[in-house]
Parts: C-alpha cells; sequence; structure tokens
C-alpha cells in the first residue's frame, strides 16, 4: 500500500476516530484499519463498546499501490499532528514473507518515520452487516439538537434501563417524531424532532428493550459539527447505523427497559410558573458556583410574588452568597434546593432567550423545565433537601 494525502487531511481522519480507540496495549482495538483501493482510502476503528467508525476519502488521496493494514491509531495520530509540510506519503511494507509484521513508513518533507506497532489487515475483526428493516432521514441541526439535549443527563454503565439513550415514535396528532430521552434518576430530559421516512410496525417494541450506548452517541455528536449533511439512520433488531456523508457510524444497542416516564410526567403538580432570563440565570450560577462545593452543589431557589427569585448558597467553609433576580412569576411564595449542576447543564444545551420554570407547591416537587413558544424539549430536574 502506498498513497498521498495532505497532512490536514490526515489529522482530520485520525482524530475522528481517536474517541473509541484503546489507547494502550497491544489489543487490535487500538489499530485503525488503512485501506487503499479504487482511488480512494478508508480507515475502519472499532471500539470496546460495540462502536465502529468507518470513513472513505477519495477527493483529497493520491493511491499510488493499492493496499491495507493495521497500524496503531494514536501512534499515528500523534505523528500526523507533528508534521510540518503538507504532502504526507504512506507506505506500508510487508517483509520478505506474508507471516511477517508489516511496518508503515511515514514520508513528510524530510521527516521520516517506521512505525512497526502494525498488523496485518486480516487480523482485523470484521465488521458485522446489520439487517436493517427500517431507515429515516434526520437533518444534522435536529440530531445535533436533541444529542445536546440528553446526552448529558444519561446515567452511569451501573444504572440498568438508564445507561444510554431511549429512543421513541411520536405522533402528537399532526405529525411524527423522533424522541430522545435519558435520566440518570435525579433528571430527565426529552428532546423531539421531526424526520424522514417510515418506521417498521415493530420498532417500537425494539426501541423498548434496548438503549443507545452513551459512548456512541458522544462520537456522533463530534461528527455533527463537520458539516450539514444529512444524516441517514438505519435499524436493525439490536443494532443502528448512523451515516453522513463519507461517514459511518456502527453501533450495537444495548439491553434495557427505560422506565415509564411519562408517569412521572403527568404526575407533577405544576401550579406555579417563573418566566426568566437564560443568561441573566448563567451569569448568576457563575458567581453562586465560587461557594459551592463539589460535595455539595445545593443552591437554595426563593421565588415570591414580587416577581423576584433569590438565589441562596452557604459554604461553612467559605462564606456564603445571595443574588436576587427579576422574574415574571405566577403562583405563591415557595422555596426549593436545586443541584446548581443539573441546571446548569440544561441552561448549556439550550440557545433560547427565556427559560420557563414549572414549579410545584412545595419544597419536595420537581422542576418542569420548558422554554417558550417550542415544544420540542421538556426537562425535569428533582428537589434537594433544604437545610
Amino acid at each position: 500500500m502506498e498513497l498521498t494525502i495532505g497532512k490536514q487531511e490526515l489529522i482530520k481522519a485520525l482524530g475522528r476516530v481517536q474517541g473509541i480507540l484503546e489507547k494502550t496495549g497491544d489489543s487490535i482495538l487500538s489499530q485503525v484499519k488503512l485501506e487503499a483501493y479504487n482511488s480512494s482510502m478508508t480507515i475502519t476503528a472499532s471500539g470496546s463498546q460495540s462502536i465502529s467508525i468507518i470513513a472513505t476519502y477519495d477527493d483529497t488521496v493520491q493511491v499510488i499501490e493499492e493496499g491495507s493494514l493495521c497500524v496503531k491509531g494514536n501512534r499515528l495520530f500523534n505523528i500526523s499532528r507533528a508534521l510540518a509540510d503538507n504532502a504526507t506519503t504512506l507506505k506500508s511494507s510487508q517483509g520478505e514473507s506474508n507471516s511477517q509484521t508489516p511496518q508503515l513508513q511515514v514520508k513528510n518533507g524530510k521527516a521520516k518515520f517506521k512505525v512497526v506497532e502494525c498488523k496485518r489487515a486480516e487480523e482485523y475483526p470484521p465488521i458485522g452487516s446489520v439487517d436493517v428493516f427500517t431507515k429515516i432521514t434526520i437533518k444534522n441541526d435536529d440530531l445535533k439538537r436533541m444529542l445536546d439535549e440528553t446526552s448529558f443527563s444519561i446515567a452511569s454503565n451501573e444504572r440498568p434501563g438508564l445507561n444510554g439513550t431511549r429512543l421513541e415514535v411520536v405522533n402528537d396528532g399532526s405529525e411524527t417524531f423522533l424522541r430522545m430521552v435519558t435520566s440518570d434518576g435525579n433528571r430527565l430530559s426529552i428532546s423531539d424532532a421531526p424526520f424522514e421516512g417510515l418506521f417498521d410496525s415493530e420498532i417500537d417494541l425494539i426501541f423498548k428493550n434496548t438503549l443507545l450506548p452513551k459512548k456512541a452517541m458522544m462520537e456522533i455528536r463530534k461528527i455533527c459539527d463537520e458539516g450539514e449533511d444529512d444524516w441517514f439512520v438505519s435499524f436493525g433488531e439490536r443494532e443502528a447505523v448512523f451515516t453522513k456523508d463519507n461517514i459511518t457510524v456502527n453501533i450495537a444497542m444495548i439491553s434495557g427497559q427505560f422506565p415509564e416516564y411519562q408517569q412521572l410526567l403527568k404526575g407533577m403538580t405544576t401550579h406555579n410558573k417563573a418566566i426568566l432570563s437564560r443568561k441573566r440565570l448563567i451569569d448568576s450560577f457563575r458567581r453562586v458556583s465560587i461557594f459551592v462545593s463539589k460535595s455539595n452543589q445545593s443552591v437554595k431557589f426563593s421565588f415570591s410574588t414580587d416577581d423576584k427569585l433569590l438565589l441562596e448558597a452557604k459554604n461553612p467553609d467559605a462564606g456564603s452568597f445571595e443574588e436576587a433576580l427579576g422574574i415574571d412569576f405566577e403562583g405563591i411564595d415557595i422555596q426549593f434546593a436545586f443541584n446548581l449542576s443539573f441546571f446548569n447543564e440544561v441552561l448549556s444545551a439550550l440557545n433560547s432567550e427565556e427559560i420557563v420554570l414549572n414549579l410545584g407547591s412545595n419544597e419536595s416537587d420537581a422542576c418542569l423545565i420548558t422554554v417558550p413558544d417550542r415544544g420540542n424539549c421538556k426537562f425535569v430536574i428533582m428537589p434537594m433537601k433544604m437545610t
């Protein structure tokens, strides 16, 4: 195998897969498979969490000799970032016999690298084909927004049923949406977006028993920043395939039944409502965080009928903070304690001018956060015990 590729294109191609590669050891999952055929280069990477990324490049690649090999992905990435000139040549050498371990030569200007952390392409685990039975198209901006509005509240791997993203097909009577739902037990995030295509009738049962793993969602979110092309999303019984432009992400969905969150929403009492500036609240949170410790993220929220929100934080070892914000409030004087990080992550995921806090009537009621004139996202945050 021998090919030439631009420095920046090589950095981008290798950087795209670093998130799923093993960084240490000699496992095949620490390697990327390079293939040069038919005037194009394909990079394949697989992770231990059953995620595979396959990307093909042709416009920026010149294939001199067809071939393939596996090479340590992190090593080649570090080499690419250290290159000075643009034009870069990658050339593999097999040795005198096929039983010998291949090597990769990297040439850039006067610099020459020889990488011996290689394996034969035949040793790379095959990417299984997906028996696709349903396929949709979703806009890049919509998928990016959904991921931003849900990924932060996925539970750890130790919480079966909450350790991934629940997908649903929702019909509001006039339009059908794809919904993402996540929760860690203390908060709930819901985000909807339209799509094109038709789901198979079996999809509800599949979505009910499977989740999309957090790691895969994080990798897809990174790719969303690389252009505005639509995503083509296919589903099998236990797999999902996300395709955009020249990139394909294969995901093994994890088993798990997400809790019936609709009962939580139906049972919420929201007799009090506050409308306030998202930016002003973020700015106030930045100040209150000075007196909030990692072990105690509690902030007291006091809502009053004179259209004010008083934020208070106390740290016995450091001091205290309070600040009053002007709000548009309907209800009775009420106080809650909420986790500052939970609120901050919701506000960071949104880009609206204002948010709406739908509040209960006592300090143990959850807060439902919505956005004015937007019905495609909801966030629930459970209160903390006030001290």
